[in-house]
């Protein structure tokens, strides 16, 4: 699968170019006495491109990781690929409503927000996080709002557990860290883990946040109105298919 993956890998470098061609190049600006780029525009175009840049940037961190062995760390990197994926959807449902709703309003709010964390300790003033919305809200949004959905509790449950399941290796759950105990060594291994069922798992799970991230690319060629991205995503989507063999579950 390595050059599959690879190949795809270029492909959504290519189509994150095209896509910022569209936007418009980020602008020099000064902020807090530091020169940083920024998107003028703070909309859900802008949202939807920098997330698809994670999403990439996410999967090849996850091979990279899988490759050296650190299952824990690539499955943490999982609940980042899955919520990065998520929002992007979340983005393009939200985009088409008319009036804007409220829910991508205080969302876009907060993803554009300014880090003022730092700021505001060195002021001795109360620390306070950015304004996010709860990922069980972007669920909850998702499950009621993606075409053809008809079990909105089903399918927002399915996202939770998901979720939930992933974070416990984001915070070090101890029954996850318990895998990491070799008893031949008897030792925990903080290195790489071994070869066995724990990594073939992790690597047949890859392939589904690769065929995921593609079509994660095609929602974002729709937000887009790109015809041409929309048809290009779809002969990826074939292609990634047809070298998949019979590593198919979808």
């Amino acid at each position: 699968m390595q050059h599959l993956y690879s190949d795809t890998l270029d492909w959504m470098e290519e189509s994150l170019d095209h896509l910022l061609q569209k936007l418009g190049l980020p602008e020099l600006i000064l902020i807090d006495r530091r020169s940083v780029y920024r998107f003028r525009n703070h909309g859900a175009l802008e949202a939807i491109f920098l997330k698809l840049v994670r999403v990439v940037s996410g999967l090849r961190a996850s091979t990279i990781l899988l490759e050296a062995g650190f299952l824990q760390e690539r499955a943490a990197m999982c609940r980042m690929l899955d919520e990065f994926q998520e929002d992007v959807f979340f983005l393009v449902l939200a985009a088409k409503e008319d009036p804007q709703p409220n829910i991508l309003s205080r969302y876009l709010k907060g993803f554009f927000h300014e880090e003022q964390a730092l700021s505001a300790f060195r002021a001795g003033e109360r620390v306070k996080g950015r304004d996010l919305v709860a990922r069980k809200d972007i669920i909850n949004y998702v499950a009621c709002k993606a075409p053809g959905s008809t079990d909105a509790f089903r399918a927002s449950n399915a996202s939770l557990a998901i979720s939930h399941a992933l974070s416990d290796f984001v915070h070090g759950a101890s029954h996850h860290i318990m895998e990491m105990f070799n008893p031949a060594m008897q030792r925990f291994t903080t290195n790489s883990h071994a070869r066995g069922p724990l990594f073939e798992d992790n690597q047949y799970d890859l392939w589904n946040y690769y065929y995921r991230g593609i079509i994660t690319f095609s929602l974002a060629a729709k937000a887009f109105g790109d015809a041409s991205l929309s048809e290009r995503t779809y002969n990826q989507v074939k292609e990634f298919e047809r070298r998949s063999g019979n590593r198919k579950d979808f």
